[in-house]
């Protein structure tokens, strides 16, 4: 044997372990003490103070702001469901560091969601959920969230929550089964309205009834209400929605082939009328691409629409489909000078496929945070947990988006494609669950990370100094 292998073997028999010690020494020790960036967050965006002001603190032994927060914490460090407080709650030094001086049980925890989603205090989440926010957005470079041609997005859809026939507001949607309809709004990944549907209640009325609030509260304080463009799916292409977006004075691209007259206009329109996408712009998948612009006006429609049209081959297939949107956008928007010019239409549709995307930031809600199974059977519990689930939503996403602006912008500049959001996932891995040690003393609270990989120390650090600057 070689001196080389000798020297190896030498080393290996160094390394190894025969036995194992184990010391438990707790000393305000916690493995979430990332989440100390949560909390400098929350006060930069009064979040904390707003809780405190405008929630009515009557709670049973319990503060009601100390219920709220340590359910945000739950959220962020993965728990869900009746056990959300249980690992927050036995974490001390996180509770002292968040000033909880107490949470309730599981038992006790189930009975104040209850009160949480009564009417009048979800009035008050929701209030909370558009000031944040707003607040998020102002601290944001609004390049980061910005899609082709200076528009902002504003997305409105609605998720199927799973749950049993026997919940109580649950509905039966043909191809989906039976769930509860939870609807959201997004100015980019930033959530600014929800409601969970409960009877004689949909998806298309609840999204309608949020708008003048997120306009109101949010898109008129930002200033930026022309840069704001709507995107929804065709459940929402009628006149009462088209209708109060106009009131409000926002552009808007809504799908329309759930109306008959749309599917009807699509047929009818004359082979001449169709003009072809030329060869270098067809969109990938597609063999054939026809468009063109019609008008139409429905029965109780106060004056007609634009239609844009398309018509598509896919390759391997042999009949084409058709789609139609309505929009408002005028040309000169887009640095066009008519609506009838194929590289407009083309804008419209390449526009419009941004929703795709931004049906992604669902995800954060529904498998980041434990969100797809709604946790009780009753409605107000339902509606308690998702209303703490959406705070939860942009505490993470403005640590996100403020944490991470400096490498956005850096990639932005070298040409790199730059995303809207790190996953809430990928920032508990990486940020939140790093252990340390946290003591309270004279007012001043100490952080010591004593762990977690350098690579997330160094992420934990960077998040740290973004955010106190901010």
């Amino acid at each position: 044997m070689s001196n080389h292998h000798k020297k190896i073997k030498k080393k290996s028999k160094k390394n190894k372990i025969n036995s194992t010690e184990l010391i438990i020494d707790n000393q305000n020790a916690t493995s979430f003490a990332g989440l100390a960036v949560a909390r400098e967050m929350m006060l930069k965006l009064s979040m904390w103070r707003q809780i405190m002001n405008d929630l009515p603190e009557k709670a049973r032994g319990h503060k009601r702001s100390s219920i709220v927060t340590g359910a945000l914490l739950g959220f962020l460090s993965g728990s869900s469901g009746v056990q959300l407080l249980e690992d927050i709650r036995n974490d001390q030094a996180l509770c002292n560091h968040f000033e909880i001086s107490s949470l309730p049980t599981p038992k006790n925890f189930w009975e104040e969601l209850a009160k949480l989603g009564k009417t009048e205090i979800l009035d008050i989440f929701n209030h909370i959920l558009r000031i944040t926010a707003k607040k998020i957005l102002e601290k944001t470079p609004v390049e980061q969230i910005q899609i082709e041609n200076g528009f902002i997005p504003l997305f409105g859809d609605g998720t199927l929550l799973e749950c049993s026939k026997g919940r109580e507001g649950a509905k039966y949607i043909k191809g989906k089964g039976y769930g509860l309809m939870w609807s959201n709004w997004y100015i980019g990944p930033v959530l600014v309205g929800q409601h969970l549907c409960g009877k004689n209640e949909g998806e298309h009325s609840t999204l309608k009834n949020m708008i003048d609030d997120i306009v109101k509260d949010i898109i008129n304080s930002l200033g930026r209400k022309r840069d704001m463009l709507v995107l929804m799916d065709s459940l929402h292409g009628d006149n009462t929605v088209m209708h109060n977006l106009e009131q409000n004075n926002l552009y808007y691209i809504i799908g329309g082939n759930k109306l008959k007259a749309v599917k009807y206009k699509l047929k009818e329109i004359s082979v001449g009328l169709w003009r072809s996408v030329p060869a270098g712009q067809i969109e990938k998948g597609l063999r054939e691409e026809k468009v063109c612009l019609s008008k139409i006006q429905c029965s109780g429609w106060d004056k007609p629409r634009y239609l844009i049209c398309k018509q598509c081959t896919r390759e391997g297939e042999v009949l084409p489909y058709k789609v139609g949107l309505f929009t408002n956008i005028p040309p000169k928007r887009l640095g066009l000078k008519s609506k009838h010019d194929v590289a407009y239409i083309l804008k419209i549709f390449k526009l419009y496929s941004r929703k795709m995307g931004l049906e992604c930031c669902f995800k954060d809600s529904l498998i980041d945070l434990n969100g797809h199974r709604p946790p009780s059977k009753y409605l107000e519990q339902n509606r308690g947990y998702y209303a703490t689930l959406s705070l939860a939503h942009n505490l993470g996403r403005a640590i996100d988006l403020i944490a991470n602006r400096k490498e956005r912008e850096k990639k932005r500049k070298t040409g790199k494609k730059v995303y809207f959001r790190m996953r809430l996932g990928t920032l508990r891995r990486k940020m939140f669950a790093l252990p340390g040690f946290i003591t309270v003393s004279a007012r001043k609270s100490t952080i010591r990370i004593i762990g977690g990989g350098e690579a997330n120390i160094q992420i934990f650090q960077n998040a740290w100094n973004e955010i106190k600057l901010c």
